[in-house]
């Protein structure tokens, strides 16, 4: 349940990033989502306080000055969804878990599938960093909504201890 003030609508903001153009949207102050999108950043101007401090939080990771992040974020979904996403928030810069591994820490050992699917659905590309989460098998980087390679990136700039 979503337990944001009463919506004044979607606003969005655009950025280029090392991984590609982001697109953010909030809504009554808190961010709804950061996806990856083909178009061009936007080139007009950020009236919204939430969005312009998400794309300073994001330009701050991208050079290297933050490793976490503490915006306001619209939580939706199941109780199920929005226990892994916070499981997931707090894997820290530069680690990795897998998907077993946060399915632990989680709460729900036996549900790996489960939470591996919400990890692919996050609405909160790299600020709930669902790129530190690798398959078991070895096989690195893993799969990303995104794209490997941008995954991959994502690791190798924040200098992957696992």
């Amino acid at each position: 349940m979503n337990t944001a003030s009463p919506s004044v609508g979607i606003e969005h903001a655009s950025m280029a990033s090392p991984v590609g153009n982001l697109r953010i949207e909030a809504d009554a102050g808190r961010i709804v989502s950061v996806t990856m999108v083909n178009a061009r950043s936007s080139k007009s101007p950020v009236r919204s306080k939430i969005l312009r401090e998400c794309q300073r939080q994001l330009t701050e990771y991208f050079s290297g000055r933050r490793t976490s992040f503490t915006l306001p974020l619209a939580e939706s979904g199941t109780l199920f969804q929005r226990t892994v996403r916070k499981a997931l928030a707090s894997v820290e810069s530069g680690t990795t878990l897998t998907y077993g591994e946060l399915a632990k820490r989680s709460g729900f050992p036996k549900a790996i599938r489960a939470v591996a699917s919400v990890v692919a659905n996050n609405p909160f590309g790299i600020v709930v960093p669902c790129h530190r989460i690798v398959p078991s098998s070895g096989v690195q980087p893993g799969k990303y909504a995104w794209g490997t390679s941008k995954k991959k990136w994502l690791l190798e700039h924040e200098g992957n201890r696992s």
